[in-house]
């Protein structure tokens, strides 16, 4: 299996939180070029923001 294959074949949240947690900037950023910070304080939950729920809603919401 190629690398282009075993990406093909990953789930797209996986693969985002996989690299939200190992990369220093907020995944959703990358993305779409701006900042997230309103989204980073609806997700927040004390002092940690809860990532993963918040990549669920990201995919789960409609395109521009």
């Amino acid at each position: 299996m190629t690398n282009r294959e075993k990406l093909l074949h990953t789930n797209l949240y996986d693969l985002l939180c996989r690299m939200q947690k190992n990369g220093s900037d907020c995944v959703i950023k990358q993305i779409t070029g701006t900042p997230q910070d309103e989204r980073c304080e609806k997700h927040e939950s004390g002092w940690v923001t809860n990532c993963q729920e918040c990549i669920a809603a990201y995919l789960n919401e409609r395109s521009e």
